[in-house]
């Protein structure tokens, strides 16, 4: 199912993408609050290997992980966003969004 449609949010599981956006935008502007976004994207090939080995999680199919993957490609103005954590461990990654988070690049 295509993850922007308001049906797959369960399977989305907390993912929030582009299509997503407007109501934390609004919720921002309304309570005068700074809203940053990061998009963490490693390689196709690093998130099938990632999302095919989990355990006990319903996404780990092949199709649906790599429609998952295309749908946070090419984001425009909000590549700008984007981390790439193909190379990185966990503990790497949150550390990235720690220090990058809060930054103005991240800004919406």
């Amino acid at each position: 199912m295509p993850p922007y449609l308001p049906e797959a949010a369960r399977q989305n599981d907390g993912v929030i993408g582009p299509w997503a956006l407007q109501p934390f935008r609004d919720a921002a502007k309304r309570d005068g609050l700074d809203l940053f976004y990061v998009v963490l994207r490693p390689s196709l090939e690093v998130t099938l290997a990632r999302g095919t080995a989990r355990e006990g999680r319903e996404l780990t199919e092949v199709e649906p992980i790599t429609g998952m993957h295309g749908a946070f490609a090419g984001l425009g103005e909000l590549e700008k966003n984007v981390i790439d954590t193909t190379d990185q461990t966990i503990g790497e990654t949150a550390d990235a969004v720690r220090r990058r988070a809060r930054s103005a690049p991240y800004l919406l």
